[in-house]
């Protein structure tokens, strides 16, 4: 799954990787949970892609309140082109959410450590995310409430050691077939099953990260294998 990640670079090379007119200034973050705003890039029609901010926790325009949001902070790629809540969403709003990595915690191995696991040369992850647009029934005037879900698949290779899931990455040369709602069927199984897993790496955090309120990037730095329990299949 994915239930926290961190986003530390700055707006402009977002901007640049997405090839966006602007970017709007983004503080540093450590720690980004779902309930959040969280950075995202969706395709805007008549001008292409556009940067625009969601709350993570995606919330179906059929939904009578917002309580839905948490249970669905994820969706499983093998199945959301036909759950209701994530089936129209998958056809026609779909959106990029970039990372520097994102946090994990092993089940099972006493206190709780978190992992995070990163491109290996530092390059951004781009997990692939739906979004919708839902307005509350219960106001006279509603305002639109734009949220979005991480995509998950099977974890591959030694990402197995951390979770049995994943987010969904994705290849820069898939963004803009990801955003197109008229990339379809074998198209996008194509698309989302092509990042290779060699490219990431496995570094232990502080357990300060375990409460979610702490997004202090400093705690970002990897402590020593010695001070941790092993993962089996270790990409240290």
């Amino acid at each position: 799954m994915c239930g926290r990640y961190y986003l530390l670079s700055p707006a402009e090379r977002l901007r640049k990787l997405f090839r966006l007119e602007t970017v709007p200034q983004l503080r540093p973050r450590a720690n980004i949970a779902p309930g959040s705003a969280i950075p995202a890039v969706r395709n805007e029609e008549g001008s292409g892609a556009a940067f625009f901010a969601p709350q993570w926790g995606l919330v179906p325009a059929w939904a009578k309140d917002q309580e839905i949001a948490l249970r669905l902070k994820n969706a499983r790629c093998e199945s959301a082109p036909e759950k209701p809540a994530f089936r129209e969403a998958w056809q026609r709003r779909r959106c990029l959410i970039p990372a520097d990595g994102f946090l994990e915690w092993p089940e099972g191995r006493g206190p709780k450590q978190p992992y995070g696991v990163r491109h290996r040369e530092g390059e951004l992850l781009v997990f692939a995310g739906l979004w919708e647009r839902w307005y509350d029934p219960a106001q006279t005037a509603p305002r639109a409430l734009e949220s979005c879900t991480i995509l998950t698949t099977a974890a591959r290779g030694a990402l197995r050691s951390v979770h049995h899931r994943m987010p969904v990455m994705l290849q820069p040369q898939d963004y803009d077939d990801w955003l197109d709602p008229t990339t379809s069927g074998a198209d996008l199984a194509t698309v989302l099953d092509r990042y290779p897993e060699d490219e990431l790496a496995i570094d232990a955090f502080p357990q300060a990260l375990n409460d979610s309120r702490v997004e202090d990037p400093s705690l970002l730095r990897p402590i020593p294998q010695e001070d941790t329990a092993p993962l089996q299949g270790s990409l240290f």
